[in-house]
């Protein structure tokens, strides 16, 4: 039940990034910046506050504690990605 507490919170969050990209109505580069911070918040989030995840997080720190390690590498992915994706659609002339 804990886990599924977990990922009902990061299911939210990534909806939150979501409406709030389409509200902006960001192109691809911002959005995929917008999931890869999301991802870093919610990387650091469970790192420095050990109940971010709920308190499956204080049961099973050691899982929670792998989450975190594969939300920084996938949020800091995804921010060059969407960083470089911006910078070359800026260079072309376009947006996003």
């Amino acid at each position: 039940m804990t886990r599924l507490w977990a990922l009902v919170k990061m299911a939210l969050l990534a909806w939150s990034v979501q409406w709030a990209m389409s509200y902006l109505h960001a192109g691809a580069g911002e959005a995929l910046c917008g999931y890869g911070a999301a991802c870093l918040f919610a990387g650091f989030g469970a790192r420095w506050r050990r109940r971010f995840f709920g308190p499956g997080q204080v049961l099973e720190p050691e899982f929670y504690d792998e989450v975190a390690t594969w939300l920084y590498r996938a949020g800091t992915v995804a921010v060059l990605a969407g960083g470089a994706l911006y910078a070359v659609s800026a260079l072309r002339g376009g947006t996003g």
